[in-house]
């Protein structure tokens, strides 16, 4: 998967994913990746699934429901009003189809192991 870290419109810097990831770059950039603990917490809990300790995994955060399992990641954005066309509570702008978003468990851990490294966790 692609990513690249850059400054939103907003000054924030965060990670832009490829198109088809955007509930997937919502959830790190809103929920995870501007928190060294949770980044790092998070990269650990994939080592943890890597070795068995658990099959699955999953995590309801701000607006965000995350299924992990043997390889594969999926991100769902959870919105208050499921008949609207466009999920707007944050002003993401995303379209129903866009709510949902799966990656492997490898591309996430890169994405989480560049951002340490960029931001010197």
């Amino acid at each position: 998967m692609d990513y690249d870290f850059n400054y939103d419109d907003d000054g924030r810097l965060g990670v832009q994913l490829e198109m088809g990831q955007e509930a997937t770059a919502l959830w790190l950039n809103n929920d995870i990746l501007h928190d060294r603990t949770t980044t790092l917490a998070l990269l650990e809990m994939i080592d943890d699934l890597r070795a068995g300790v658990f099959k699955s995994k999953t995590l309801i955060s701000r607006g965000f429901e995350v299924e992990f399992s043997q390889g594969e990641v999926e991100v769902r954005v959870l919105s208050t009003a499921p008949d609207d066309d466009e999920f707007d509570e944050e002003g993401s702008g995303l379209f129903a189809t866009e709510q949902l978003s799966g990656c492997g468990i490898e591309d996430l851990t890169a994405v989480l192991e560049g951002w340490a490294s960029f931001r010197n966790y």
